[in-house]
């Protein structure tokens, strides 16, 4: 029986109605639709009235006789009759079902992946009698089955042509099938395809099939063995710093101190005591109040008092506590010394100065793997000296969200984060800019040719290492972390990695697109190596002959704007025509450009009035929010002509002079509670892991969103919210293990490669 919204919307299609109105077109197709699954036990019972059974496997047909022999005459109660293989009822229950909310668009309906994947039917028997139409038995029949049952992702077109959702032409529906392994992904598409009951089928998708095994994957196991030989390096450098070169560093560092001790003003040491065979120097023997008011004092040799000393504590770290027996009776019996007492120390003192400790090359590179060493550093809070404590954080947070979700006002930060990338442009022009300009004043604005060259192989020793590490690990290990309903068959990423990772490596993936992207949002790392290697025409221009410098930076600077305009007028500003090429991205870089300019020139001293000050705040809060709200409008609206135009052609450089009004005012004492809060001590770790984060966090997403068993309704409180801190959390979790295996590791050995004298520091 039909419901009563069925009933009505049928009848007005046969009244004429529904031609006029999208809404019951919508409505009547998703009808017959959740009809279609209502009609039939199982999903796979569409696939019954097959009379052409040649293009189906045999054994998988042999199967799904014995599941359809089983539902169609099982005896009731089914659930609890022992003759009944349950497997097959569970089977069912692991199908996709029309869940509420069609109409919302909800059109992924997974089913029960899990216990789908868990079932096996190892040689069962199923016994049944055959009847005849007049309920006369015909026939017992038993039929033996024996094999796995394998989940499928079905995908069929229901509503072809018209926009269920507004900005959606066609609308496909995603359902579990749990079917027998047997059966392949061609024999699922024939059942639900070609039966007199039947979808429009899209494809039909077996989520596990292009996972295999790593034991088969050479590339995965060569990664293993890398990753394993970095760890083991890890570890047996931890060890070895930790119990032989930490004692060595304290009792170098104890010898200086002593030596220290006995040399300052005051100080006096009898080496009547020496020992020859003492490879640290003489004994020596030396008196201090505990107070030391009045600095060190000595024993001569002979004293005849020395025999009325009597030993309390015993030593202690190679000391050795005396008093004399007369004047201190009363603290004999005690753990300490009271003030003004007496101590004698006995220690190796140094004939010499120790020189400072300097390790030598094989101790660094022990050091440089060293999780003991490196961690400290890791976690300081101290900035280097001369460094630009303005930190910005960000979080490439990107989702595939519906034109209802992009309409709503509150959400336009998040569907215009990739303004983000901007602000990372700007900080990399700028500091690659200063220190640039610094080192050539250091030259006396002479290019050298080693100078030069260190330039670059800095840059890319700084980049590339730990970038290929995870690149690595993404085109081999990583399809191997996962499963489920949502885990991708076609992972064109990792295919893309496998064939054209040297895109990657030489920085040129943003250009040369030979296939698939390989960790597609890597195009920002060539973008910056690309300005990072023209950057010295302009900054030489610019510390040269200014004129000619602003002159380079201004052309190219218009020009991208020229670019971009070209580009949306043409039509072709998509991803790869557009979006990641370095004459459309290079703008927000200039910008940075001429604010490190302007702040090597005036070593970052400037004076500002007050209402100096209060422009350029207003105008980078304003530029910020045209950059991220200037192209909002109510769903529907179309968003053309002379604004969307400029709004197309100036975010980006608007955004990117926001952001270097806010680094200028805090460099130069005007940031007030901006700066404090981006200058805060706490950000300078994190500062250390942003990028293996930003290299790694997309897997951390990728894992989280592609294992989920369910989709999840994304509002921005509280799921987005939560979700957001918890995906934080793993990505600073897991980008520490990355930065103490790897990165932090080939910086040491750079600086151990190439040391620098004291006057390069």
């Amino acid at each position: 029986a039909m419901d009563p919204l069925r009933i009505f919307i049928k009848f007005a299609c046969l009244l004429g109605i529904c031609f006029y109105s999208t809404e019951a077109q919508k409505s009547l197709w998703l009808t017959e639709i959740v009809d279609t699954f209502k009609s039939v036990p199982g999903t796979l019972f569409l696939g019954s009235n097959i009379t052409n059974i040649t293009s189906i496997t045999p054994k998988c047909w042999s199967d799904f006789q014995f599941y359809l022999a089983v539902l169609n005459n099982s005896p009731t109660p089914i659930f609890t009759n022992q003759s009944v293989p349950r497997e097959i009822i569970y089977m069912l229950d692991a199908d996709a079902v029309p869940p509420a909310g069609i109409t919302s668009g909800k059109g992924f309906w997974n089913g029960d992946y899990d216990l789908c994947m868990s079932l096996k039917v190892d040689n069962k028997v199923f016994n049944y009698t055959e009847y005849t139409e007049d309920g006369i038995p015909r026939r017992d029949v038993s039929l033996r089955a024996n094999f796995k049952a394998q989940y499928y992702r079905v995908v069929i077109h229901a509503l072809d042509g018209i926009g269920f959702i507004e900005g959606y032409q066609n609308f496909t529906i995603t359902f579990g099938v749990c079917a027998p392994d047997s059966c392949s992904s061609s024999d699922v598409h024939t059942m639900l395809n070609d039966g007199e009951r039947s979808f429009d089928v899209a494809s039909v998708e077996n989520p596990t099939s292009g996972r295999g095994f790593i034991k088969d994957d050479p590339g995965a196991i060569v990664a293993l063995w890398i990753i394993s030989i970095f760890v083991a390096i890890v570890l047996a450098a931890t060890l070895i710093d930790m119990f032989y070169i930490t004692l060595q560093r304290k009792r170098h560092k104890r010898d200086a101190e002593l030596y220290k001790e006995t040399t300052t003003k005051g100080a006096k040491v009898n080496h009547a005591y020496g020992d020859s065979n003492d490879k640290h120097g003489t004994q020596a023997t030396r008196f201090t109040t505990e107070n030391q008011i009045n600095g060190s004092y000595y024993t001569q040799k002979g004293d005849d008092d020395r025999k009325e000393h009597s030993v309390i504590n015993g030593a202690d770290n190679g000391s050795l506590k005396i008093v004399t027996s007369d004047a201190l009776k009363d603290d004999a019996a005690t753990n300490g010394l009271s003030n003004g007492s007496l101590k004698i120390a006995t220690a190796d003192v140094p004939n010499h100065k120790p020189k400072p400790y300097s390790p030598g090359v094989g101790i660094q590179i022990i050091l440089a793997f060293s999780v003991y060493s490196n961690l400290p550093q890791l976690m300081s809070v101290d900035a280097p000296k001369g460094s630009y404590r303005q930190s910005i954080f960000t979080e490439n947070y990107n989702f595939w969200l519906l034109p209802v979700y992009q309409g709503q006002y509150n959400n336009r930060a998040l569907t215009n984060s990739q303004l983000a990338v901007d602000s990372f442009f700007v900080l990399s022009g700028f500091l690659g800019a200063v220190s640039f300009l610094k080192t050539l004043d250091r030259q006396g604005g002479k290019l050298r040719l080693k100078q030069m060259g260190l330039y670059f192989f800095h840059r890319f020793w700084r980049l590339t290492p730990v970038y290929m590490i995870v690149l690595m690990f993404f085109a081999t290990l990583f399809k191997y972390t996962g499963d489920g309903p949502l885990w991708p068959v076609r992972q064109d990423q990792i295919e893309g990695c496998r064939m054209h990772w040297w895109t990657n490596l030489l920085y040129i993936n943003n250009l040369y697109l030979p296939g698939p992207l390989c960790l597609g949002y890597t195009w920002y790392l060539a973008n910056d190596m690309q300005f990072y290697i023209v950057a010295p025409v302009f900054l030489f221009a610019l510390f040269k002959k200014p004129v000619v410098g602003y002159i380079l930076t201004g052309l190219t600077f218009l020009g991208s704007i020229i670019a971009i305009s070209v580009l949306h007028f043409q039509g072709n500003a998509d991803y790869v025509q557009y979006y990641i090429k370095p004459y459309t991205r290079i703008g927000p870089y200039i910008i940075g450009i001429w604010l490190g300019y302007f702040i090597w020139r005036t070593k970052g001293k400037i004076k500002m009035k007050w209402w100096m000050q209060a422009i350029g705040w207003i105008f980078a809060i304003g530029f910020i929010h045209a950059a991220i709200y200037g192209n909002f409008r109510p769903l529907g609206t179309p968003f053309e002509g002379v604004p969307a135009a400029f709004y197309i052609m100036f975010k980006r450089h608007i955004f990117g002079l926001a952001v270097a009004w806010i680094c200028l005012a805090c460099i130069t004492g005007y940031g007030g509670v901006v700066n404090k809060l981006m200058s805060w001590r706490v950000w300078i770790p994190l500062s250390k892991l942003t990028y293996t984060g930003y290299l790694i966090h997309p897997m951390v997403m990728y894992y989280y969103h592609y294992n989920r068993r369910q989709l999840q309704y994304m509002r921005i409180f509280p799921e987005m919210v939560f979700l957001f801190c918890a995906i934080l959390c793993a990505t600073i979790a897991a980008s520490i293990l990355v930065t103490l295996t790897f990165e932090i590791p080939v910086l040491h050995l750079e600086k151990i490669m190439f040391p620098q004298n004291k006057k390069n520091k």
